[in-house]
């Protein structure tokens, strides 16, 4: 987040980012319950985790573009996860567990 806070100022890219959340966050939670129960997953708090997760993805891919990273570093790889209709879930044993 420093280079990016270097680059346009702290106030600036907390409020860019805090305003991409804010558009974003009922949209990912009516995709997340949409998806789920089209898998048969009608659980109130499995949608408020996955768009919680979607939300983080976002979060991070935007501190990625502000600090003027490339599409190749991982909080983008993670949101395209996301794009791609994927829920990251972690590393277990060496294993990295999408859902």
């Amino acid at each position: 987040m420093s280079v990016a806070e270097d680059a346009v100022g702290r106030e600036t890219v907390g409020t860019r980012i805090a305003n991409i959340e804010f558009a974003g966050s009922d949209h990912l939670h009516g995709v997340a319950s949409t998806a789920l129960a089209r898998g048969g997953l009608a659980d109130a708090g499995l949608v408020k985790s996955a768009a919680g997760s979607a939300s983080i993805a976002v979060h991070h891919a935007a501190l990625g573009l502000a600090a003027g990273q490339s599409g190749a570093h991982p909080f983008a790889a993670k949101f395209r996860l996301f794009q791609a209709g994927r829920w990251p879930l972690g590393i277990y044993g060496n294993v990295f567990y999408v859902f």
